[in-house]
């Protein structure tokens, strides 16, 4: 059926390349298998399957993969602390946030409603007992000025247990 090509005859074997081997009007017959495409070659492929030859790249048997176009998202990845879904489960950080309340002045005690983050996130104490989370010197840990009119300490109590000498 190809006069020009030796390879190509009613005698030969059929191989898995598109073209048809031994003259039967058929391409690739029973060498195809189903895959699925994998664009960013991480072995996990999504969509529709595809008819394809079992040597070639760019496709897997698996189509689980939720973001075809970045490598370390797929089923198989390990999922880490960082708002993505890294190992296609449907969540996302899963079983690795705490439970910490916003630290807006840094100082190590927070304020407010617990708010579920990543650990490693800056800006955030696993106390809520600040009572003025703007002022970085105001807090639990903080020592009691004496004469400033401030709960420093956040104890309910202003200037309390300072000796006062007048002369």
């Amino acid at each position: 059926c190809d006069d020009t090509n030796a390879n190509i005859n009613p005698r030969a074997t059929e191989v898995c390349d598109n073209v048809d081997n031994n003259c039967d009007s058929r391409v690739d017959e029973g060498l195809r298998v189903s895959r699925y495409a994998d664009v960013d070659g991480d072995g996990y492929g999504r969509g529709s399957a595809a008819s394809v030859c079992p040597q070639w790249q760019g496709y897997s048997t698996v189509s689980t993969d939720c973001n075809d176009g970045n490598a370390a998202i797929n089923p198989g990845a390990t999922e880490i602390c960082d708002n993505v879904d890294n190992n296609c489960r449907n969540g996302v950080d899963e079983g690795l946030r705490v439970l910490r309340y916003r630290d807006a002045d840094g100082d190590t005690y927070g304020a407010g409603g617990q708010l579920s983050v990543c650990p490693q996130w800056t800006g955030y104490s696993n106390r809520n007992d600040d009572c003025r989370d703007d002022v970085r010197a105001i807090n639990p840990g903080a020592a009691e000025v004496c004469g400033n009119n401030l709960d420093d300490n956040c104890n309910g109590q202003v200037d309390e247990n300072l000796i006062t000498f007048y002369l």
